[in-house]
């Protein structure tokens, strides 16, 4: 482990991660965000991108200058090849740690010596697969731009320069619904009809403060006005397919994590009805008093774990008070089992036949 720490390679690749990955983080905690402004998506995208070639692909022999971290490892090497560590040890104790690091040969290459040509040369590599995935795995985020549609803050104030550009926001969300070359673009949607009607609600919208303009805010305000199905009602329904529009699948992600930690070690007895209604609770209302929650269910009679060995022995009480042992067969077991069950489902509101349909155990 010290012969890896102290290689020029092992605090290279460290650098150029960290920096690289924290602007991913940046692109990444812009997606877990509960409203996400659509517009704002691909401009962060673009900046990501443009952050990473400009330092780490099309930076000729400059590579990583600017950067946070590696350009100062760079520079500190250049002048002085040994690196000095600061931290405190097990017992509480500050250390500082000085070393020299060694060169030591990158994997898979023959002639790769591990020095900051061969180091340069993977990252490059490394920075240009990476951009590929982003615009690969985000390649619908140009067509949603077209969501400018709705949001006149993004506007020109020129009034043809205006409808021309709303005008090929209009043909993007056709394009993201694939409905180029159809009359249809959802079902109920007329794609002539809605070209017709968009230039009834641009300059409705357009008479709105910029104050009041987010996306979905100017959803709610044309839903509230009782003539939209007659003004324009195959915009407005585009509009909302566009709005419920999923760009992250953050929170499934993580709630088919949830549940599968619950299935698996905390709760298997809880049937997928249940837990799946517990989920959207988790999702839909962040305001709910969980402690509360915790505290009613801690109280519910406990119920008990079935056993799958085959008998079992147990100890009763005969009428005159003295132990005597009974050895239950496996059918004796598992309907006394089965008793015991649906005797606690009730008394605590569960059901046994949720269990049952969602297998036992596991």
């Amino acid at each position: 482990m010290y012969h890896i720490v102290t290689s020029y390679k092992f605090h290279f690749f460290l650098y150029f991660l960290a920096d690289v990955h924290e602007e991913l983080n940046s692109l990444n905690l812009l997606f877990q965000k509960r409203e996400i402004d659509l517009t704002g998506v691909q401009s962060q995208v673009r900046r990501t991108i443009v952050f990473i070639r400009s330092r780490y692909v099309n930076c000729g022999p400059n590579f990583g200058t600017n950067s946070d971290r590696l350009s100062k490892f760079l520079e500190r090497h250049a002048s002085n090849r040994d690196v000095i560590v600061q931290g405190v040890d097990a017992d509480g104790m500050e250390r500082v740690h000085q070393f020299e690091l060694h060169e030591e040969p990158l994997p898979n290459y023959t002639t790769a010596r591990g020095d900051k040509a061969s180091c340069t040369l993977t990252c490059r590599s490394y920075a240009t697969e990476l951009i590929y995935n982003v615009q690969l795995r985000l390649g619908d985020l140009e067509r949603l731009n077209g969501s400018k549609l709705w949001m006149p803050r993004t506007w020109p104030r020129n009034t043809e320069a205006r409808d021309e550009e709303c005008a090929e926001h209009f043909d993007s969300v056709v394009e993201l619904f694939h409905a180029s070359d159809r009359v249809e673009i959802l079902p109920g949607v007329d794609k002539r009809l809605a070209r017709k009607e968009l230039s009834t609600l641009v300059p409705v919208l357009a008479g709105v403060p910029k104050e009041e303009q987010p996306f979905h805010a100017g959803l709610a305000a044309i839903l509230e006005t009782s003539d939209w199905p007659r003004s324009y009602p195959n915009l407005v329904r585009l509009w909302v397919a566009v709005a419920v529009l999923p760009l992250s699948t953050v929170e499934c992600e993580r709630g088919f994590s949830r549940q599968n930690v619950i299935k698996s070690w905390n709760r298997t007895s809880l049937c997928n009805g249940k837990l799946e209604d517990l989920m959207c609770m988790s999702l839909l209302e962040y305001d709910m008093n969980w402690d509360r929650v915790i505290e009613v269910w801690r109280g519910m009679k406990k119920r008990r774990p079935r056993r799958a060995h085959q008998s079992e022995v147990r100890a009763r009480k005969s009428a005159k008070g003295k132990e005597k042992v009974v050895v239950l067969s496996e059918e004796e077991h598992d309907d006394e089992a089965r008793a015991d069950d649906e005797n606690s489902c009730s008394s605590s509101g569960f059901s046994s036949s949720d269990d049952e349909e969602d297998g036992g155990n596991f």
